[in-house]
């Protein structure tokens, strides 16, 4: 599947998620654009920033109703080394999952956009030298690339 196809394909599992679960958070207006994607998925080109906007509502209700708990886990805190790994969970509040059976973590209290990315499954957030710029980076800061990678296991050429 090309990464477009992919793309609209998540934008409309949004939608149908906005329609199913999310509706009390939207206006008529937004209801109605979201109806018209669903209808039409080429339609959510030009839409892009009224969708971001909606997700960016629903984030910020959902993560400030205390139903969830954003931890940021740190895996082998107790054993001496030169990197870490951290990965952080959205969890519901009864129902926390740890990163790799880790206990030790900081719950933190977060907004929209302090999101820099997120999976439905495992994945990593890797910060790299510029020449690993490839379709997985999701930000450039000093330099850096910030890569997003859906396979935990790419964390072993770091020598953890």
């Amino acid at each position: 599947m090309n990464i477009e196809k992919l793309h609209e394909k998540r934008i409309l599992e949004f939608c149908k998620s906005c329609i199913s679960y999310y509706i009390d958070y939207l206006t008529p207006n937004e209801i109605n654009l979201i109806n018209n994607i669903i209808d039409d998925t080429k339609l959510y080109k030009s839409s892009e920033s009224e969708l971001l906007k909606i997700a960016e509502k629903i984030w910020d209700n959902e993560l400030s109703s205390g139903k969830y708990k954003v931890i940021s886990w740190s895996k082998f805190a107790d054993q001496k080394r030169k990197k870490f790994i951290t990965f952080a969970t959205l969890s519901k509040a009864d129902e926390i999952n740890s990163f790799c059976n880790s206990d030790l973590g900081i719950e933190y209290s977060i907004t929209y956009k302090s999101i820099i990315g997120a999976l439905n499954k495992d994945g990593a957030t890797i910060i790299e030298d510029i020449s690993k710029k490839n379709d997985f980076t999701i930000a450039i800061i000093n330099n850096k690339v910030i890569n997003s990678y859906m396979q935990l296991n790419l964390l072993l050429q770091y020598n953890y």
